[in-house]
């Protein structure tokens, strides 16, 4: 998805100082925890003493209840152990895969601590107020988790703080390059193309190419010194970046890669009240509309430009079209694992329009590359 004008977001980001410091002092006081309190209840584990599960002076009031704060112990370590590598993951965008899994394993710590805490609450020899603390402590700690879960599944949307005005429409991609056409798995084989994140990445390896990532602003130069030597990018990128000025073959397998999006950031959009919110939103409906309007011959027209500066158009076969379109499929099925809830729903939505879709190209010139 591209945001705005921001065609994609760097993998990871920078946390500030004082993010990095508190999640080291809560990592250093989580292994504290557990080293200093947490563990010496667990000697029967590691210790060749007999008899260390029924010391009854370590567990004090609790010996009748020690499954309990076992329990409850075990759990309490899992999440503090968990919870400030999962928070600097998310925080960083840093192996997201990691960070959902992380996740899940706070979630099971907070519930197996809140189990043992609900026991031993209602079973204190310590007196009702005691343990209605205990139990409010627990109950605590599942709430706030509770209400984490939905910002941990959305969290890069929620870092963006973006509203959703509307949504342009796109042209589909070609491959454009310095000096060939990319008609065959031996053409596609080792060449350089730039891609813009990371699926585009995998997408071009399961094509048979070597994908680097450029700044879009920085393509131009990157084909003429020779980095790249050819783009997957929409025609009227193309156009916009006069890329057909270094990369003169363009080979139409019209991938759609992209869902483009124009936001407003939503401090900005709560501070407009309800009537500036709605004339954005019936021009956003206005623009999109338009959007549709100009597209209908917007290829065609930027095809016979670039023609008219020497640039030269083929398709490709039936067949190598269909072996781009098999090997997209396995890319999707890797991003289909990877995926939240959210992402699963909108994969769903996608996966109902997959065998709808045209393989290569509908209008324009489309010449077979074996005519080439």
């Amino acid at each position: 998805m591209s945001v705005s004008v921001v065609e994609s977001h760097a993998a990871t980001n920078r946390l500030g100082r004082g993010t990095l410091t508190a999640i080291g002092l809560a990592m250093l006081g989580a292994v504290g925890f557990v080293i200093l309190a947490a563990l010496p209840y667990f000697t029967f584990l590691y210790s060749d003493a007999p008899n260390q599960f029924v010391d009854e002076a370590r567990f004090g009031a609790y010996f009748p209840r020690r499954g309990w704060l076992l329990l409850h112990i075990a759990g309490g370590m899992l999440a503090v152990l968990a919870g400030p590598v999962q928070l600097w993951l998310g925080l960083s965008d840093r192996r997201m895969d990691v960070h959902r899994r992380l996740g899940l394993t706070y979630i099971a710590g907070v519930t197996v601590g809140a189990i043992g805490a609900v026991a031993l609450a209602v079973q204190t020899p310590f007196g009702w107020v005691f343990g209605a603390g205990l139990l409010s402590l627990a109950a605590a700690w599942v709430i706030t988790t509770g209400l984490a879960i939905p910002i941990l599944d959305e969290i890069l949307v929620a870092k963006f703080n973006q509203k959703i005005i509307f949504n342009p429409v796109s042209t589909a991609d070609p491959v454009s390059c310095k000096s060939k056409f990319l008609d065959s798995p031996q053409a596609w084989k080792g060449t350089l193309v730039r891609t813009a994140g990371r699926w585009q990445a995998e997408t071009m390896k399961a094509w048979g190419a070597n994908p680097t990532v450029i700044n879009l602003g920085d393509l131009y130069t990157a084909l003429q010194r020779g980095t790249a030597d050819c783009a997957l990018l929409v025609y009227n990128l193309l156009d916009s970046f006069r890329i057909y000025e270094v990369a003169k073959y363009i080979t139409r397998i019209d991938h759609s890669i992209n869902y483009q999006v124009v936001t407003v950031n939503l401090d900005v959009w709560q501070k407009l009240g309800p009537q500036a919110q709605r004339v954005f939103l019936e021009a956003g409906e206005q623009a999109k509309k338009k959007s549709l309007e100009l597209r209908k011959d917007l290829t065609v027209n930027i095809i016979a430009k670039f023609k008219g500066q020497g640039v030269r158009f083929c398709t490709p076969s039936t067949e190598e079209l269909t072996r781009l379109r098999d090997a997209t499929n396995q890319v999707w099925d890797q991003i289909k694992k990877e995926q939240g809830e959210a992402g699963r729903r909108i994969m769903a939505i996608a996966t109902r329009y997959r065998d709808k879709v045209v393989t290569g190209p509908v209008e324009g010139d489309r010449t077979p590359c074996s005519g080439r």
